[in-house]
């Protein structure tokens, strides 16, 4: 039976994927390489963009005759194995930049020799973006743009760029006009944390932000509302960037309140951190969220109109309601959200050209 491959490392690299994600080949047909690449101007990157590294690989993992590569970095160290595995990429294989759809990120990637090359180039937007990331001056000739959220898409399509959402409609090809494709995070066991919920007796635990207040002006705002709604029932961190800091958080909050960096504006993104809370069965308090992110979401969410309604709805759900909601969210979460049905529904593995593995019991 062919099967997908983590390519064995060009010399010096330096991302070695997780093992739970290796396949050898076991056929002599011709694969393609996948590379997927992103930066790493902060050390913990590799840790943030893991849910979508994780969906993807897991989603190219489950096609035949592919050789998937993870790596990250592009300065110092990490230049030789970037340029390295850049330069072993051969026509008809596929080159995906997972990061900020801004110049000074998109500058380090070299798009228009790799498509000179035959090269099959993506970019995978990583950010609440209320402009398009890519524009179709010609600036970044990606071949396609990937996006986690319908919100992000929409100023692309304003611009006439051919959509390919879950549901098949065809669009129309412009010149330089990226491929538009929906994304979302994916459900990954490796991430589905299993903590043993509090006993019936026990105090209710605080709501908990699972982000940065600080930066942003509006978040702030409303954090600050909502300790004043709630004193010591509400507390955040934006210092869990490994898998110990993560599970502190996960064995210690049930409830979470996901706010939005405009905070207060419903026309924002549902972003990486309710992937990521799903995943670890967790219940979620939200900002309305772009009306199409929202219905991607159905069941999943609890939404709230402002700061007062979410400290209305933590109060109601803090004692022993939010247990089942949050199973049933996660089972749903988990049902639809398979990294291969996302690709499917996307026709990644169509446009691509790639065959699924068959699989026999």
């Amino acid at each position: 039976m062919a099967a997908s491959s983590i390519a064995a490392p060009i010399t010096g690299f330096s991302a070695a994927p997780p093992p739970q994600w290796r396949r050898r080949l076991t056929s002599s047909v011709p694969s393609r390489r996948i590379l997927i690449w992103h930066n790493r101007h902060v050390p913990w990157l590799p840790y943030l963009y893991a849910p979508v590294t994780g969906t993807l690989v897991a989603a190219f993992s489950q096609a035949s005759h592919t050789e998937v590569i993870l790596g990250w970095g592009t300065k110092r160290n990490d230049a030789p194995p970037f340029v390295g595995n850049l330069s072993a990429l051969r026509r008809g294989d596929v080159y995906i930049w997972v990061g900020m759809g801004t110049d000074w990120e998109l500058v380090q990637s070299p798009w228009r020799e790799l498509r000179a090359r035959g090269i099959h180039t993506v970019l995978y937007q990583t950010e609440p973006a209320h402009h398009c990331a890519v524009s179709y001056d010609g600036k970044w000739p990606v071949d396609e743009l990937w996006d986690f959220s319908w919100h992000n898409l929409e100023p692309c399509e304003a611009q006439g760029g051919p959509r390919f959402p879950w549901s098949h409609l065809p669009g129309r090809a412009l010149l330089r006009a990226p491929t538009l494709r929906y994304v979302p995070l994916g459900y990954l066991p490796q991430a589905d944390v299993r903590v043993m919920p509090p006993t019936p007796r026990a105090a209710a635990r605080p709501l908990f932000f699972f982000g940065d207040t600080s930066n942003n002006p509006k978040r702030h705002t409303c954090y600050k509302q909502l300790k004043k709604l709630l004193g010591q029932s509400v507390k955040h961190t934006y210092r869990a960037f490994n898998d110990a800091g993560y599970a502190k958080v996960v064995l210690a909050f049930d409830i979470h309140v996901n706010l939005h960096k405009e905070c207060g504006d419903a026309h924002n993104p549902i972003t990486f951190r309710v992937a990521k809370l799903l995943n670890a069965r967790k219940l979620i308090i939200s900002e309305h969220a772009h009306p199409k992110d929202e219905e991607e979401f159905a069941g999943m969410l609890v939404y709230a109109d402002n700061m007062s309604h979410v400290a209305a709805l933590y109060r109601s759900l803090a004692q022993y309601e939010w247990r089942e909601r949050a199973r049933v969210a996660a089972a749903r979460f988990r049902r639809k959200f398979q990294p291969v049905d996302i690709f499917k529904r996307a026709r990644i593995y169509e446009s691509l050209g790639l065959e699924l593995l068959h699989v026999s019991d």
